[in-house]
């Protein structure tokens, strides 16, 4: 092995690129492609996802690398696709200030993105034992989790005002619903006692 690769550094670079060196570089096409930020964001996170199903160790096999020698991952190639947000990041900002989506820190938003697609396979012998989980059952529930994350992304990415009148939209069907489940329990127990309910305050003109 020394002969041919001459270093563990050479041998480290050679196995992570044969693992996921093609796949890694369609994750940086996603980010980079003149693309929608909502199709972008569903398109990188369903990929990341079908290369970390592809290769289910690669998460440990990282994690390992990082805990010995973190500099390694600093030093090759592949990590720049797996870990790029320029182009993202500018974006984001853009549409900030377009007033599209609510003005974020790419970064934070980036690395969550990141600990949402992956941090699953890193405890996926957990998830397996809590829910009885066969291999089968961890990969229908991590291809189920596409579009957990991207709901969960989009939302948090929503401007600020939406949000509010969001809120506001759903008090006022909270306050409807209460008002009928009053109507329907003062019904149920005294029934004599809705006609004279047309005369409560509640229910007139305020002009």
């Amino acid at each position: 092995m020394n002969y041919y690769f001459r270093s563990k550094e050479i041998l480290f670079e050679t196995i992570i690129d044969l693992l996921i060196g093609k796949a890694s570089a369609s994750l940086k096409e996603i980010l980079n492609a003149q693309l929608e930020l909502e199709i972008k964001i569903e398109k990188y996170i369903s990929r990341y996802i079908d290369i970390l199903i592809d290769n289910p160790l690669l998460i440990s096999f990282v994690l390992k690398v990082l805990n010995r020698n973190p500099e390694k991952l600093t030093q090759i190639k592949v990590a720049d696709n797996l870990y790029n947000s320029e182009i993202f990041s500018n974006q984001l900002k853009e549409e900030a200030e377009k007033g599209n989506i609510r003005a974020v820190n790419p970064e934070q938003l980036y690395i969550n993105m990141l600990s949402l697609i992956a941090f699953p396979f890193a405890i996926k012998e957990m998830i397996n034992h809590r829910n009885n989980y066969t291999n089968n059952d961890f990969i229908h529930f991590i291809q189920s989790r596409k579009k957990v994350i991207y709901e969960m992304i989009i939302s948090y990415l929503q401007p600020k005002k939406q949000n509010i009148m969001k809120n506001l939209h759903f008090n006022k069907r909270l306050q409807i619903l209460l008002l009928v489940l009053t109507l329907g329990f003062l019904f149920s127990c005294s029934p004599e006692y809705i006609p004279n309910m047309a005369n409560s305050p509640m229910f007139s003109n305020q002009g």
